[in-house]
Parts: C-alpha cells; sequence; structure tokens
C-alpha cells in the first residue's frame, strides 16, 4: 500500500512539472532575447531534468517503500513540483500584468493618430524638467508647434483630410526633433 502510495505521488509530481511547461514556454516567447530569456529556458531544460529524475527514482525505487519515513521523498517530490509549478505560473501572470500596464500608461501619454506624446506627458515631464532646471540652475526651453488655420481645413476638407496633415506634421516632427 505505501509503495503504490509513494509512486502516485511522484507520477503526479509528474503531471505538475509538465504541466508547467506551457507557461514556462509561454513566458519564453513574451521576453525579449536576453539573459532573462536564455535564465527561463534553463530553468525549462531543468524541468525536463526534474521530470526524468522523478521517473527514474519511480524505476529505481518501485518497490523500497515499506514504512511511512519511505514516503518522505515521493511527498518532497509532489511538493518541489507543486513549487515549480506555481513560481512558472505565478511569473507569467506578473509579467503579463506588467505588459498590460506598461501599454496602459503608453496609451495615456500617447496621441492615439499621430504617435506623439499628449499633453498629460507634457504635463509631466515639464514638471520633472523644471525641478531638474531649478535644481542645476540650467535654462529649460519648450517648443510648441501650432497649425495655422488648421480649423479652415478640417471645415473645407474634412476631418479625414485633417486627420492626414496631423500625421504629416507629426512625422515631420518626429524625423527632425531628436529622441531625448
Amino acid at each position: 500500500m505505501l509503495n503504490a502510495t509513494a509512486m502516485v505521488f511522484v507520477a503526479i509530481g509528474i503531471v505538475v512539472l509538465l504541466t508547467a511547461f506551457p507557461p514556462a514556454l509561454r513566458l519564453i516567447a513574451e521576453l525579449p532575447k536576453s539573459k532573462l530569456r536564455q535564465r527561463w529556458q534553463l530553468l525549462s531544460g531543468l524541468i525536463a531534468v526534474f521530470i526524468a529524475g522523478y521517473v527514474a527514482y519511480a524505476l529505481l525505487f518501485y518497490r523500497a517503500h515499506q514504512e511511512a519515513q519511505h514516503l518522505v521523498a515521493p511527498v518532497m517530490f509532489l511538493l518541489g513540483a507543486a513549487f515549480v509549478r506555481m513560481v512558472v505560473t505565478l511569473t507569467l501572470s506578473t509579467t503579463l500584468d506588467v505588459q498590460r500596464l506598461a501599454a496602459l500608461e503608453h496609451e495615456t501619454i500617447t496621441d492615439a493618430l499621430t504617435g506623439l506624446r499628449n499633453r498629460r506627458f507634457l504635463d509631466l515631464r515639464l514638471a520633472e524638467e523644471m525641478s531638474r532646471a531649478e535644481r542645476y540652475g540650467q535654462p529649460v526651453s519648450v517648443l510648441l508647434l501650432d497649425i495655422d488655420h488648421f480649423k479652415s481645413v478640417n471645415d473645407t476638407c474634412g476631418h479625414a483630410v485633417g486627420d492626414k496633415v496631423l500625421m504629416e506634421v507629426a512625422r515631420i516632427v518626429r524625423d527632425t526633433v531628436r529622441k531625448t
């Protein structure tokens, strides 16, 4: 009876480790090529090694579980597998949440039509730059653009043409002004 229980624990551990692969592979796909991605690839390889170790343990100690204390290793295998699965799942969930937050932040400070930073970004950045200029005693310059008679473009040619004008002006600004 103890032997069967031990083998069930090991088998469940293998299944739990197998279920850690999909979130680990998705996480690897979400990460840019970097050392962090390489480490997660290594971790995926270690999961495969753990599975092989669980199988080897089951084969080597198939009939060796005669007393209650012999269940310690199979129970630890199961708990270790659960820990690995939980870490991978939580890491993937956290990564996806951070990506969503970054996308939302980008949307709140970027004009959807032109792709340029909007008034909210200007207000935040201007406060930072004013504080920095005051701290170091440096001047601050701000460039604001106004398209003369833009309302008449919208009124006579329509908003679709007005949007094209705005996108072209934005392209010129993006191509002309430094990224910083």
